[in-house]
């Protein structure tokens, strides 16, 4: 509600690590996802393409591979203090 009540029609968010493209009244909401520890693919960073033209806005939700085994290695490389953990979500993400 509090979204609805303020000027704008374009909402970005994230923090949440789950994807969202929808309208909300006026509004367009848009998540793009996690680009490292996404809950629904595993090994894949999220991200968003958005395109504007004529005062419109299109939302393509994208996703690309990642090496989690060259992540982990290298975190570990370096000393990561959660490694145990970041083998956890990386691997086994949990929402």
């Amino acid at each position: 509600d509090a979204l609805l009540d303020r000027e704008g029609r374009l909402c970005l968010a994230g923090h949440t690590h789950r994807r969202m493209n929808r309208d909300l009244g006026s509004w367009r909401v848009v998540n793009p996802g996690s680009v490292g520890m996404s809950f629904t693919q595993p090994g894949r960073a999220e991200w968003a393409l958005l395109t504007f033209e004529n005062g419109d806005v299109k939302v393509d939700l994208r996703d690309v591979p990642y090496d989690v085994e060259a992540v982990l290695a290298e975190a570990n490389a370096l000393g990561h203090p959660s490694t145990d953990y970041l083998v956890r979500m990386l691997k086994h993400p949990m929402p």
